[in-house]
């Protein structure tokens, strides 16, 4: 068991919302101290409503039970969510569990000058103290990948949305990853409602020999959105077919957030023919001039801040002019 720490707590009090700390009783620094590791445990009979609060605060979930004292094991880990497990037991009157407690850890990393705290919770069946505290107290925790940089992961440095996070901490990591696919999704979801509606309606008047259907990638209905994390700008990848055509043609656009003029995107001069699904066809074009050499990248949290990019590939001038941007009239 971890003895209490005063310092952690000051650390994690601010940063996690109090319900969270309930029980706290101690926690361990690194010896860098530029890591720490904290745990909790609130000895009570679980209701709905404590299960709901659960949820609420926390996103991850073990549920850790006791099966027999005669089991190898000795601890049984299920993958479900509280709330899930309560009720699948509840369609079972004869076997519903009684929750004997929860236990909260908290997993921090100072990265760049600010401090990150991952929590987690477990729920507990049928067990007593002495089993939380030892669970609560794992030997060797900061040797974990949970603090171990994404770079050192190679299962983390395979997913396209952690290597702008190469040489953080993968809690650090999936943290920023998490909070960055909330707001891009959130943009996307609005700019689609707002913007690309309403633009698809306006080309299909304007330029119907072009523009007369539109198709996106991966659900999208019918533009792909490609932009920076500043958002100023957005490249929309499309299959376009003209009112008298019988396959699509991939195009782009680029949309001015601020000013909302459109312009057609003519680097790629030979226009390909689509017919079916087409993000290879993106990513083959996108890969030649850009660090986006894989498909995941289209359907993903992940902004392309490449500025040589945008400089030299989209937004280039000559004598003046835009090389490769097309003003439309809409």
């Amino acid at each position: 068991m971890f003895p209490y720490n005063q310092s952690i707590y000051d650390l994690l009090y601010p940063r996690v919302d109090p319900f969270m700390l309930k029980g706290y009783y101690g926690g361990v620094f690194n010896d860098m101290q530029d890591q720490f590791y904290a745990a909790s445990y609130v000895n009570k009979v679980l209701e709905d409503q404590d299960l709901n609060d659960l949820k609420l605060f926390f996103e991850g979930y073990t549920i850790v039970s006791q099966i027999s004292a005669n089991t190898p094991e000795g601890l049984h880990w299920a993958s479900l969510s509280p709330e899930e497990q309560y009720e699948a037991a509840q369609m079972e009157p004869d076997s519903k569990r009684e929750y004997s407690g929860y236990s909260a850890s908290f997993y921090g990393a100072l990265y760049r000058g600010e401090w990150y705290v991952l929590p987690s919770v477990s729920v507990f069946c049928g067990m007593n103290e002495g089993d939380v505290m030892q669970l609560n107290t794992p030997e060797h925790v900061f040797s974990r990948d949970t603090y171990r940089s994404v770079s050192q992961t190679t299962w983390a440095t395979n997913a396209v949305t952690m290597r702008e996070f190469a040489d953080a901490p993968w809690l650090v990591a999936h943290l920023l990853q998490q909070k960055k696919e909330r707001i891009n999704h959130a943009f996307r979801h609005y700019f689609t409602a707002t913007t690309l509606a309403p633009l698809a309606a306006q080309l299909r008047l304007r330029y119907p020999e072009k523009y007369d259907v539109l198709d996106g990638l991966f659900g999208a209905r019918h533009f792909t959105s490609i932009f920076p994390e500043h958002k100023q700008f957005v490249l929309l990848g499309t299959a376009a077919r003209g009112r008298h055509d019988t396959a699509g043609t991939l195009r782009y656009l680029l949309y001015q957030c601020k000013s909302g003029e459109v312009f057609e995107w003519t680097y790629f001069s030979n226009r390909a023919e689509i017919r079916g699904h087409y993000p290879e066809l993106v990513i083959t074009q996108l890969k030649t001039i850009s660090p986006w050499d894989e498909v995941d990248y289209l359907h993903s949290s992940c902004t392309l801040d490449d500025d040589r990019f945008w400089e030299q590939y989209v937004f280039a001038k000559e004598n003046g002019k835009y090389r490769y941007l097309k003003k439309l009239e809409l």
